[in-house]
């Protein structure tokens, strides 16, 4: 290869360098983050606790108006058993009968609510889980995928960077220096084609001589107006 085929060769392996490096850094953060699939997890976690909790609430308030309406059939049997006849005692039995009724009311409002609340639970269970299992499903098909273009990147890229190795040592220093400069300056893009002796980058018409000159391939010319180097298209 002369001098311009050997920089535009680098050029190519750079560019293919740096967008296979880009790709290379996506997907090793994607195959380390995990943090998806802890937030799903801990919400199932979270609603299995929760739902757990409720069961446990409304179990003991069963029991708690359970014992309210045996409390409550006591009553209700002396007062209107026949046994109390004292008006006095009678009266304490009424308001004792009026306050226990008081609370099973409201234990009943609150067993109800109870039951709603375990019932969203389960949904929300069911629904968590759902997203859990679905996740971790297409999680395992695209970890494959991912793991195997992690793979092939990675060889890729080691044959690239021996590439680029090799080119390097055989462009001199002059040559090495004036394409990392514009690399770094023109965002990689170092050679410019010229045609019918006009850069196709920055449209400047290339000088007679100089166009000669980069006809050749063995001289590295730069353009007048974007300053890259020059070779024939």
């Amino acid at each position: 290869m002369n001098r311009l085929q050997t920089l535009l060769a680098l050029q190519a392996a750079d560019q293919e360098w740096d967008e296979k490096g880009r790709r290379y850094q996506v997907l090793r953060r994607l195959l380390a983050d995990q943090s998806e699939l802890q937030a799903l997890q801990e919400a199932c976690r979270q609603i299995k606790q929760d739902l757990a909790a409720s069961h446990v609430k409304l179990r003991n308030s069963e029991l708690e108006m359970a014992s309210l309406q045996s409390k409550q059939r006591e009553v209700q049997d002396a007062l209107y058993g026949g046994r109390v006849r004292v008006p006095k005692d009678l009266e304490t039995l009424q308001k004792e009968s009026q306050i226990l009724q008081q609370r099973l009311n409201k234990m009943e409002e609150e067993i109800l609510n109870l039951m709603a609340l375990v019932e969203e639970y389960e949904a929300q269970e069911k629904t968590r889980a759902s997203a859990l299992r679905v996740f971790q499903e297409h999680s395992v098909t695209e970890h494959e995928a991912q793991t195997a273009e992690y793979s092939e990147l990675r060889t890729r890229l080691k044959a690239v960077q021996e590439l680029r190795d090799r080119l390097r040592c055989s462009i001199n220093r002059g040559d090495l220096a004036l394409y990392d400069e514009l690399r770094s300056k023109k965002n990689g893009m170092v050679l410019a084609p010229m045609t019918e002796s006009s850069c196709q980058i920055c449209r400047v018409s290339v000088p007679v001589r100089k166009a000669e000159l980069v006809a050749s391939g063995d001289e590295v010319i730069t353009c007048e107006g974007c300053g890259r180097i020059l070779y024939l298209a």
